[in-house]
């Protein structure tokens, strides 16, 4: 982590309730800054300017509305399985409208939850899901031209996820009867990785979460909400020599991680031991997830363990490094927050606080107005000390230098000569 990623971490947030009723099915960013969130019956856009516009996504009672996906005009796609499920449906948006494209496969396979992935490349969308036969579809759209390919898996495979990294390169993650899978083009051929060999059955998944950000990251869970077993979720990364390496969250759990220009991984967590959103992040030299701040103790976010161990919300970190998160608030309402100081949320929520003074001393410096939770950071966004103060508190003894203090929603600087 370097000065600048320490700066995105310790702005303001802003808050503004999206929708009384929903949870986030996703978050984008067009032209890399402006927040597109989905939720459950609607699409919520920031252009640049207020206000957020409104759209509500297709009433078709006979799709299964399964992922969703924003192409490089910023477009929504939305891959679903339609009448009988036996067909792959995508609806892409047009004006104040949706389009969609409908191909006919008998093969798909339907045993629990479908699953149908989507993500798109130039003006191509492509579409992973599951088949009776011993892989999974690859199905290509170029406006109204369709493409099926089968992927050998070797065995049925589930849940799959689905992203193109920046070289235009396709990955998908997914799941066989007992393991875990990442797979992705390389010279035209697709590489099978394994990323955990579970042990335990994975089907009726929901889940999981890809991205691509200089590696491949990915969340994911073990077994279903009816099966037996260790369905703790998991977060898992590429290394560089393709091997991955994962880890169970078990006092916590986010639904989907942004990754900054640095390489740090930030999310938005529900935790075990209260209702507030809070933002942590991962370092993936180091051993552990740091929580940063709170976000959100107004609205907060349901419970851990509430929906099947997905709760938690999405966050992104835009082009110019600043936060955007979307989840669902512990009174089921639909929240935004960001640090991007020019979205505009009207509806902003505030809370009084004390002002943070830093004091310097001998070795080291006094904080007060504040009590609770204080992280303390070195100017290359090392965390160098983490305790719960009460009222005027001396930090010492310190090295020489400047120290950047996070206090709830509070942040300053220290320099300590």
């Amino acid at each position: 982590m370097n000065g600048f990623l320490i700066f995105i971490a310790l702005a303001q947030w802003q808050v503004i309730i999206l929708d009384s009723n929903g949870q986030p099915h996703g978050l984008f960013l067009r032209d890399g800054r402006w927040p597109v969130v989905v939720g459950d019956r609607k699409v919520f856009r920031y252009e640049g300017t207020w206000p957020w516009t409104v759209k509500g996504l297709p009433s078709d009672t006979l799709a299964w509305l399964e992922d969703f996906t924003m192409d490089q005009a910023g477009l929504i796609h939305i891959a679903a399985l339609w009448g009988n499920l036996d067909y792959v449906r995508e609806y892409v948006e047009s004006g104040d409208g949706w389009v969609y494209y409908s191909y006919h496969d008998s093969y798909i396979w339907i045993d629990g939850q479908p699953f149908v992935s989507i993500t798109t490349k130039a003006d191509t969308s492509f579409m992973f899901y599951e088949v009776l036969d011993p892989g999974l579809v690859k199905l290509t759209r170029m406006e109204t031209l369709w493409e099926r390919e089968v992927i050998p898996t070797g065995s049925v495979a589930f849940s799959p996820d689905a992203q193109v990294d920046s070289s235009g390169n396709l990955w998908f993650f997914y799941h066989k009867a007992y393991s875990a899978w990442c797979a992705h083009q390389d010279s035209g051929s697709w590489v099978q990785e394994l990323v955990e060999d579970i042990g335990t059955r994975c089907w009726y998944n929901s889940g999981p979460f890809l991205t691509i950000r200089g590696t491949a990251f990915a969340l994911y869970r073990a077994t279903g909400a009816m099966k037996s077993g260790d369905d703790t979720l998991r977060f898992a990364w590429r290394r560089p020599d393709g091997t991955w390496y994962y880890e169970k969250l078990r006092g916590f759990s986010v639904h989907g991680v942004g990754v900054d220009a640095g390489g740090l991984v930030h999310g938005l967590a529900a935790f075990k031991e209260d209702s507030f959103a809070h933002h942590v992040v991962r370092d993936t030299a180091s051993l552990k997830w740091d929580t940063l701040e709170v976000v959100d103790s107004v609205n907060g976010t349901v419970p851990l363990d509430t929906l099947n161990g997905w709760c938690g919300g999405y966050m992104l970190v835009d082009v110019d490094g600043f936060l955007h998160a979307t989840y669902m608030g512990k009174n089921g309402q639909l929240c935004y927050a960001t640090t991007r100081p020019d979205v505009m949320v009207s509806e902003a929520l505030s809370e009084p606080v004390p002002k943070l003074i830093l004091i310097p001393a001998s070795h080291g410096f006094w904080i007060t107005g504040h009590s609770g939770p204080v992280q303390i950071y070195d100017p290359a966004g090392r965390i160098v000390l983490s305790k719960e103060i009460k009222g005027k508190t001396l930090i010492g003894p310190m090295r020489p230098g400047v120290y950047f203090v996070v206090a709830g929603r509070q942040r300053g600087q220290a320099v300590v000569r």
